[in-house]
């Protein structure tokens, strides 16, 4: 569940895995 929460489920893994695994946690965690 806690994995869930941090995944792009809108991005297809086979096309940009990065993008479908850390998407989430990225947005969620700006770089200040």
């Amino acid at each position: 569940a806690a994995i869930l929460s941090k995944v792009n489920l809108s991005v297809d893994p086979c096309d940009n895995f990065f993008r479908f695994a850390c998407d989430g946690w990225i947005s969620n965690n700006p770089i200040p």
